[in-house]
């Protein structure tokens, strides 16, 4: 089965047609590249398999359920399983790392012991456990955006 499946998907902004028929499969374990210039449609693309945008047209299956077709969001974004590290990294300046990592966790009302541990094993993982308790702009670019990429 399919992990991640468009089906002729469209999308269209001020009139301009950023996506026009998409149609692509991505099989689990598959790894892809989007790579082309300025405005051909990468970041929406990403935008509409998160569930951050519904598309005009078409059909968006993950795991061979449809999560979003024409105009209509069918799984919320937090549902689909979907991680994205966004461009501007989209960390809360007046939080630590710990509490920017955690967020999502705090959202789902994981409780407060779990959360602590997961926040200290993935910070650990990507060498960020000696920063728990600073605050993102304290960080090197690149730290920041370990801390983006391990926000739950």
């Amino acid at each position: 089965m399919s992990n991640i499946e468009f089906q002729s998907v469209a999308k269209t902004y001020r009139g301009r047609h950023v996506i026009d028929a998409l149609s692509f499969t991505i099989e689990a374990g598959e790894r892809i590249v989007l790579f082309g210039p300025s405005g051909c449609g990468k970041s929406t693309t990403l935008l509409l398999i998160a569930g951050l945008m519904p598309p005009d047209s078409g059909d968006i299956r993950i795991e061979g359920k449809i999560v979003s077709t024409a105009r209509r969001i069918v799984v919320q974004p937090q549902l689909r399983g979907v991680g994205m590290v966004f461009q501007d990294l989209a960390l809360w300046p007046h939080m630590s790392v710990a509490d920017n990592v955690a967020f999502g966790l705090r959202a789902r009302r994981v409780p407060a012991a779990e959360r602590k541990r997961r926040v200290g094993d993935v910070a650990n993982l990507v060498g960020l456990g000696d920063y728990l308790n600073v605050r993102p702009g304290e960080l090197s670019g690149v730290e920041q955006q370990r801390v983006a990429l391990v926000k739950f």
